[in-house]
């Protein structure tokens, strides 16, 4: 059946819905930095009263710097929803439901930079820089180990430990001088039976 007056139409749960594409920054997605959705606004439908929806828009800049060597900035832009004031009058007139659309002086600002080859590079020749760092140390230490391991090996074979050859060190010169003192014994007693 259909209404010839809007005073016939039934208003017992109706409602109006406004539709439109609504736009999402993904910073991550490097292709498609804005993404885009439906968002549903909807009202009742009322005899005696009419709403008024004030809808707030921001627009949005993408820079993204997409050079793999040098600066090749890309800006891209677009509105995003922001809110919406949805205020109630008495109706008066023949008006049902309102909308305003706003577009706010604030901008959203996103920058999304990428490393360049020579970031890359110089990343690469830092970290290598490091390891190479701590592989010398641990072939100095490793080194050191080796020798002192080499050197007990060796005392080890000789059966000499190292108090002894601190012991024998003593002992030799101690020796040497006894034997010296001997050959002036002897040599002065030779001396005495010429005479």
């Amino acid at each position: 059946m259909a209404c010839k007056d809007i005073k016939d139409f039934d208003f017992s749960a109706k409602l109006a819905h406004l539709n439109f594409i609504d736009h999402y920054i993904d910073v991550l997605n490097y292709n498609n930095p804005i993404g885009k959705y439906f968002y549903k606004i909807e009202n009742k439908l009322d005899e005696e009263n009419f709403s008024i929806n004030h809808l707030n828009f921001n627009p949005s800049l993408i820079r993204s710097n997409k050079g793999y060597v040098l600066e090749k900035k890309v800006d891209e832009s677009t509105i995003n929803y922001f809110r919406n004031d949805a205020l109630i009058y008495k109706r008066n007139k023949d008006i049902y439901i309102g909308y305003s659309f706003y577009l706010n002086n604030r901008i959203n600002f996103y920058e999304r930079t990428y490393q360049k080859v020579q970031d890359v590079l110089s990343s690469i020749w830092g970290i290598s820089n490091i390891i190479s760092f701590v592989l010398k140390f641990i072939n100095d230490y490793i080194n050191s180990y080796c020798i002192l391991f080499e050197l007990i090996n060796l005392l080890n074979l000789l059966s000499i430990s190292i108090k002894d050859i601190e012991f024998t060190n003593r002992r030799n010169i101690i020796n040497k001088k006894l034997k010296q003192i001997e050959n002036i014994k002897k040599n002065s007693t030779i001396l005495t039976i010429k005479q």
